[in-house]
């Protein structure tokens, strides 16, 4: 089988998608076929590669931090700090994914994986992803069943930028008005839920701005909103991305170490705040937080559907 680097490309009126078939990752994103509305590599080879910035790429078996990599009886692999980070070493975001194109606007990413170097219980990981473009926006459904019952956790690494010029995301606004986040500590570990001291401060460079021991350690925004009924909605003067998620939490993470080994969108290079991600998921670490967290296996496989309208 051809395990290289392969475009497909899905389209309806309102919208164009192009992925790749390594890691899923969404290359390019347009509404109403303008421009892309992803930061996006120029040499896509670096998608082969992808573990650095995790660009537009899917995450599991887990996706954010697990302290310490501490699972159940599972010792995970310790690949950021002294912590465990969106899957490990292997992951799935260098996975070549089979792609079945179903139509013009729908295709389904499948992939079975040991994830057993990185820890995780022995036995294959069952994925699948679809992506469909549905009236004037974009549906990412995924489904994981694993071997044995564990906790996972999926989401896409999507980093938006809505300038066309692409310049850095510092103008942006998101509708801060979520009453709930998730504490972060000097590891940027999620902890706990706490009230969002951050709320109505809604423009990014504002946020970065305040005097905060987590935007400092971060470099930036790095933790977890609770997402409310209306979802997140991410604007500048040009475009507005609404995430809604079935899950309960949206990380956002403003770029904070994009280094200029990479350019981006036609020879833009890479440096701070240029993109901001946009990852909707259960809350990172969630079965150290809640220990009656529920276990996924093949007969309650994990399900989540996040939506960008």
């Amino acid at each position: 089988m051809n395990r290289g680097l392969h475009r497909y490309e899905l389209k309806n009126e309102h919208l164009t998608l192009a992925f790749y078939n390594v890691g899923g990752a969404i290359d390019y994103l347009s509404y109403n076929h303008s421009y892309n509305l992803l930061l996006s590599y120029d040499d896509k080879k670096n998608y082969l590669n992808n573990q650095e910035l995790y660009l537009n790429c899917l995450i599991g078996p887990n996706a954010g931090r697990v302290a310490e990599g501490k699972m159940q009886e599972y010792q995970l692999t310790i690949n950021n700090g002294i912590n465990h980070l969106h899957g490990g070493n292997k992951g799935i975001s260098n996975s070549f994914f089979d792609v079945e194109i179903v139509n013009d606007q729908h295709a389904i990413l499948h992939l079975s994986q040991s994830q057993e170097e990185d820890g995780y219980p022995s036995g294959i990981f069952e994925y699948r992803v679809d992506y469909e473009l549905i009236d004037n926006y974009l549906q990412i459904s995924y489904e994981l069943i694993p071997p044995k019952p564990c906790y996972v956790n999926m989401t896409s690494h999507l980093y938006f930028n809505l300038n066309e010029n692409y310049q850095d995301i510092t103008n942006h606004q998101l509708c801060n008005d979520f009453e709930k986040r998730v504490l972060v500590d000097k590891d940027m570990i999620p902890k706990q839920i706490v009230d969002n001291e951050f709320k109505n401060i809604n423009l990014i460079s504002d946020l970065l701005k305040v005097d905060n021991e987590q935007i400092r350690n971060g470099n930036g925004v790095d933790f977890p909103f609770i997402l409310n009924d209306k979802g997140l909605i991410l604007f500048n003067d040009q475009y507005e991305i609404k995430v809604t998620s079935t899950s309960d939490s949206c990380v956002v993470y403003t770029g904070n170490f994009i280094a200029d080994d990479y350019s981006f969108n036609g020879n833009h290079l890479g440096k701070k705040y240029l993109g901001v991600a946009l990852e909707a998921q259960k809350i990172p670490n969630y079965f150290n937080i809640d220990k009656k967290a529920d276990l996924y296996d093949k007969n309650h496989p994990f399900k989540q559907v996040n939506k960008y309208i």
